[in-house]
């Protein structure tokens, strides 16, 4: 009888360690589904920034701007 009750508690000590294992593993993966799933949306759905600078260069009568760059005033 004794022999019994040591298999059986040795049985369910490791059931429960291999739900523990199991559990996490899918936890782990669910969390990398979310995260992948929230850049995505971040990705298409998020604020589009506009790229037009303030400034407009000497001459430049259309209003747009630049559209991209880094302006460098360079004295002559």
């Amino acid at each position: 009888m004794a022999n019994l009750l040591k298999i059986l508690r040795s049985l369910v000590i490791l059931i429960i360690f291999a739900s523990i294992a199991f559990l996490s593993f899918y936890l782990i993966l669910a969390a990398v589904v979310v995260a992948g799933l929230i850049g995505v949306f971040r990705h298409y759905f998020g604020k589009k920034k506009k790229e037009i600078f303030a400034a407009r260069p000497k001459g430049c009568t259309s209003g747009k701007g630049f559209t991209s760059g880094e302006i460098i005033d360079l004295p002559k």
